[in-house]
């Protein structure tokens, strides 16, 4: 299979791509999309600012029940299943990028960068609904 993106629709800082199960997960500009790889459809979802990066359950050392692949952008998380489908969002994590640090049954810790550059602040969420459970806030004192 080929894919390709057309790059003059936006500029990028970073793209990259995550391969799980039968789903191919590219993201690029302000965007992710998904690509079944059986079926060859594909989903795509906005991002607020820029795509960052991929992380994915394997990599995170944690079972993949909760999430399959996380995608963050300037300011969000996105988690998805195993079947590619999104699972939550959660926004105002950062303006200039969010990280992931680590994953287990019950949390995420991450940061995201509020004060660029070098301005990381922690933030973690509830695995399972993304909701947060500490920082990542731009309300937060």
């Amino acid at each position: 299979m080929r894919i390709d993106v057309a790059d003059a629709v936006e500029a990028t800082c970073f793209q990259a791509i995550r391969l799980a199960g039968t789903k191919a997960y590219i993201g690029y500009g302000a965007r992710v999309f998904i690509v079944d790889c059986v079926t060859e459809d594909v989903v795509m979802y906005q991002m607020d600012g820029y795509f960052c990066e991929f992380f994915d359950a394997e990599e995170l050392e944690t079972s993949g029940e909760d999430f399959c692949v996380l995608a963050s952008s300037a300011s969000e998380l996105f988690a998805f299943g195993s079947d590619g489908a999104l699972l939550w969002k959660t926004t105002q994590l950062a303006i200039d990028g969010v990280m992931v640090h680590s994953a287990t049954g019950t949390h995420i810790k991450g940061s995201g960068e509020w004060d660029p550059p070098g301005g990381w602040e922690p933030f973690i969420l509830a695995t399972r609904t993304g909701e947060r459970v500490n920082g990542g806030s731009a309300l937060q004192s």
